[in-house]
């Protein structure tokens, strides 16, 4: 089930991300590693527009997602982390899917995008499982600790 980030939250979120790469894989360079509860603060407030969401399984918070809508474009799935403990086990699809049902609720809009690791296998199976294709850009690359990483831009007909 999908709920509203609220404050109380903020601290889930560095605690997802057990070392820097795997905050560099579900974010980008949004936060530095460790994750603060007042970096995750400043973050929410200079992006007010964004919809943040805490992902709960059995009443237990298991991970976050945020859908980015523009007035004209398509909108984007962002910052999509599910904690260890729910990785593997199918969890991570039932969170796109309740997302991808938030995108129908919150815009008329009919498609959906996102970007991944191209190395990151598990989010990608999950996100084609989630009917999610590739697009034919070109790739962006996003760096850390001197490697470079290509990112592909998947999207999804709502």
């Amino acid at each position: 089930m999908l709920r509203a980030l609220q404050q109380e939250d903020y601290k889930l979120i560095g605690q997802w991300a057990s070392n820097p790469f795997e905050l560099f894989r579900f974010a980008a360079d949004t936060w530095q590693f460790p994750v603060t509860e007042a970096s995750v603060t400043e973050y929410i407030s200079k992006n007010k527009s964004r919809y943040q969401f805490i992902f709960e399984q059995n009443g237990i918070s298991a991970g976050f997602c945020e859908l980015i809508l523009k007035d004209t474009d398509t909108p984007r799935l962002s910052r999509i982390i599910l904690g260890s403990a729910f990785r593997g086990r199918g969890w991570g699809k039932v969170m796109i899917n309740e997302m991808l049902d938030k995108c129908r609720e919150l815009s008329s809009l009919k498609k959906v995008y996102l970007y991944v690791i191209e190395s990151n296998e598990a989010a990608r199976k999950c996100y084609e499982s989630c009917g999610f294709v590739y697009e034919n850009e070109e790739k962006l690359v996003l760096h850390f600790e001197s490697q470079h990483y290509p990112i592909l831009k998947m999207s999804c007909i709502l």
